[in-house]
């Protein structure tokens, strides 16, 4: 009945203050930001605007946030490491790959900054200017030992270093006792820090233009 608790509707409402908000966030967004999209495409074109969705829907969740971008030159960046794969190591499976896309960026930022309100703003901002991303998680059961791969491209290199800046940010809020490690040297292309996230486990992040490669993140 109504109101009970088993009903499934207030069940799953009351259950899902126990999910991460990383998978939560984007979930409601793909609703909240995808109605504020057709809005803003009927207004400026009406519903057959609207329909026109259907055939050329949006292609990445930078395109639902900013409208303008719908059906126009500024595409994804299809990032794919494929000799990465090829050079995986013995005893090393690819478990999962996905794109974080914009909105996925944004909650990342959100969730590891100083105030999450107050610093809301600050995270979308930073995740303006994506172009394209993907992760590469890898494990290997015999060492007990994982990684992560996770590359970004920018539409320019100041969005790439806006985000570079904004993700260490984020980084030393989730990691308050990493240290630095090695860092590049003054005339390498790939400008990059390691740092100690904790004992036996480390983070590289390297910056190139308008690439950001976050290549290592291992532990025992």
């Amino acid at each position: 009945a109504s109101g009970d608790d088993t009903d499934p509707i207030l069940a799953s409402i009351k259950d899902i203050e126990k999910v991460p908000r990383f998978i939560v966030e984007p979930l409601l967004a793909a609703y909240l930001s995808g109605g504020v999209m057709v809005d803003n495409v009927r207004s400026a074109g009406g519903w057959k605007a609207v329909q026109n969705l259907y055939d050329n829907p949006p292609l990445s969740s930078e395109q639902v946030l900013h409208p303008e971008k719908l059906g126009g030159s500024d595409r994804p960046v299809d990032v794919r490491l494929p000799k990465l794969l090829k050079e995986i190591p013995d005893g090393w499976h690819l478990i999962d790959d996905d794109v974080m896309g914009e909105i996925g960026i944004k909650v990342l930022l959100k969730l590891w900054s100083e105030d999450v309100e107050k610093d809301a703003a600050a995270a979308a901002s930073a995740a303006e200017g994506w172009g394209g991303d993907r992760y590469y998680y890898l494990e290997n059961k015999r060492l007990g030992l994982d990684m992560l791969v996770w590359q970004t491209v920018w539409d320019s290199a100041e969005e790439a270093g806006e985000f570079s800046v904004a993700y260490r940010l984020a980084l030393k809020k989730r990691f308050p006792k990493m240290r630095k490690t090695t860092k590049s040297a003054p005339d390498s292309a790939w400008k990059y820090q390691v740092w100690q996230l904790e004992p036996g486990r480390y983070l590289k992040l390297a910056v190139n233009d308008c690439t950001v490669l976050r290549p290592v993140a291992m532990m025992t």
